[in-house]
C-alpha cells in the first residue's frame, strides 16, 4: 500500500536542540513501513520572514514561554530537501507564514500544493491513503488532493481544535473538512471538544502515541516501597508547570524528596532558582538521549507532569513503563487513558494544593497499594506499543 503522510509536525535532520519536536509521526510512518507498506512523508516546514531569525534570544524565550510553543529558527531550514529517514521516504517542502501562530495566504496555499504534486508525480507515486497529522495547512491539502486521487482515502488526525470556533476558519468546518473520509483524534479530551464545536457524521477513531517495542517490559523494576524519588521530562515553559511540582515537594521538608528534571527551555534559570530557594533536592540533567531518559526513568519512583494544553503524552506512558507512579491533569491529553486511582492519577492543571493533596494519599499507601498501582500502570502501558498503535490506526483508515 502506498501511504501518503502530510504534516507540520515532524523531527528535521537541522533542528535546534531547543526545538521540543514530537517524534510520533515518524514513529507511525516506521512501523508501516516495517509492516511493507511505501511510505512517502510531505514536512510542511513553516519558516518565516527572515528578520524573525535574528530575534535575539532572550526575547524569543519570553514569547514563546508565554504562547506555550517552541519551534526552531535556523535559517538553513528555508530549503526544501529530500531524505530517508527509517525506510520512510522524507521531503522537508518550506512554506512561509507571515505571522507565526497565523494562517497561511491562499497563494502559499496553493503553491505548496503544487509542490506536492510536482514531487509525486516525480516519484510515480499514487497514493492509496493520505493522512494529515495537524490541521493547518494540511485540511486544504487534503481537501484538493482528494479531487485528483478520488479513490484513495483520505484522513485527518486532530491534534487540537480549539481554534475551530474562529470566523476565518468557517471554509473548513463548511467546505473542507466534510470531504474528508475519516478522522482520527490524539486524545479523548480533543475528541469531546470536536463535538461540541462540529456536527460531523464521520467514522472517527482514537490515535495515542506508541511506547517503542524495546522499552515495554513484561515484569515490573524492583524500586523501593516508599515513594521518594520524582521525575519530570518535558519542556521548561510555563504551561508545563514544573513550578507546581517543585512548590509541592517543598511543603514536605520531612519526606526528603527527591527530583530530576529532564528538559530545555525558557523556565530553566527560574526553575532552578525556585527549586535552590525552596529547597527541593532537585537535578536539572538538560536534554538527554532517548534511551538515557527511559533509563532515569528506571530509577524514580513516580513521573509527574501537570501540564495544561498537552495533546497526548506518550512520556507518561514511558513513565508507566518503568514502573513509575504516574500523575497527569485531568481534562488533558492522558483523560480517558489514565484511569484515575487506578492506574495512575488525575489532577486539576497547575494545582499546587490539589498535588499536595495526591502526594499526601500516595504517602497513606503500603507496599502492596504502591506495588498494585505500579503494576497496573505497566500493563496499561503494554497495551500502547509502536507495533500495535501503528496497526490499529492503519486499519482503522482503511477498513
Amino acid at each position: 500500500m502506498n501511504i501518503l503522510i502530510l504534516t507540520t509536525i515532524y523531527s528535521d535532520p537541522e533542528d535546534t536542540i531547543e526545538a521540543g519536536t514530537s517524534p510520533v509521526v515518524q514513529n507511525f510512518a516506521r512501523e508501516w513501513v516495517k509492516s511493507g507498506h511505501n511510505v512517502l512523508l510531505i514536512h510542511n516546514f513553516n519558516t518565516f520572514l527572515l528578520p524573525l531569525y535574528y530575534v535575539p534570544k532572550k526575547l524569543y524565550d519570553i514569547v514563546s514561554n508565554k504562547v506555550g510553543f517552541r519551534t526552531t529558527l535556523n535559517p538553513k531550514q528555508r530549503k526544501q530537501i529530500h531524505y530517508m529517514n527509517e525506510g520512510v521516504s522524507v521531503y522537508r517542502v518550506p512554506i512561509l507564514k507571515t505571522i507565526p501562530m497565523g494562517s497561511y495566504g491562499k497563494a502559499k496555499l496553493s503553491s505548496q500544493l503544487k509542490r506536492i504534486e510536482r514531487i509525486l508525480k516525480d516519484d510515480a507515486f499514487i497514493p492509496d491513503v493520505i493522512v494529515a497529522h495537524a490541521e493547518n495547512p494540511q485540511v486544504y491539502q487534503l481537501y484538493e488532493l482528494k479531487k485528483k486521487f478520488p479513490n484513495t482515502i483520505t484522513c485527518l488526525v486532530f491534534h487540537g481544535v480549539d481554534y475551530l470556533g474562529r470566523p476565518q476558519f468557517k471554509d473548513w468546518r463548511e467546505k473542507y473538512l466534510p470531504k474528508i473520509d475519516k478522522f482520527g483524534f490524539r486524545s479523548e479530551s480533543i475528541l469531546k471538544k470536536a463535538k461540541e464545536l462540529l456536527a460531523f457524521d464521520r467514522e472517527y477513531f482514537m490515535c495515542p502515541s506508541g511506547i517503542a517495542n524495546e522499552f515495554v517490559l513484561k515484569d515490573l523494576p524492583k524500586k523501593s516501597g516508599m515513594v521518594r524519588k520524582f521525575i519530570y521530562v518535558g519542556q521548561l515553559i510555563e504551561r508545563k508547570h514544573l513550578k507546581t511540582l517543585v512548590e509541592a515537594l517543598s511543603r514536605y521538608p520531612e519526606r526528603n524528596y527527591e527530583l530530576t528534571v529532564i528538559g530545555v527551555g525558557p523556565q530553566k534559570d527560574e526553575d532552578e532558582q525556585l527549586a535552590k530557594k525552596l529547597g527541593v533536592k532537585t537535578t536539572f540533567l538538560g536534554k538527554l538521549p532517548h534511551q538515557q531518559v527511559i533509563k532515569e526513568m528506571g530509577k524514580a519512583d513516580c513521573f509527574v507532569m501537570v501540564s495544561e494544553n498537552e495533546v497526548f503524552g506518550l512520556v507518561y506512558l514511558e513513565a508507566m513503563a518503568q514502573g513509575c507512579i504516574t500523575i497527569a491533569s485531568e481534562k488533558e491529553g492522558m483523560d480517558g487513558i489514565i484511569s484515575h486511582g487506578k492506574n495512575g492519577y488525575l489532577i486539576s492543571a497547575g494545582n499546587v494544593d490539589a498535588l499536595m493533596n495526591q502526594l499526601d494519599e500516595i504517602e497513606m499507601m503500603d507496599t502492596d497499594d504502591i506495588n498494585l498501582m505500579r503494576r497496573a500502570g505497566l500493563e496499561l502501558a503494554n497495551r500502547y506499543s509502536e507495533s500495535a498503535v501503528a496497526e490499529h490506526y492503519l486499519s482503522s483508515v482503511v477498513q
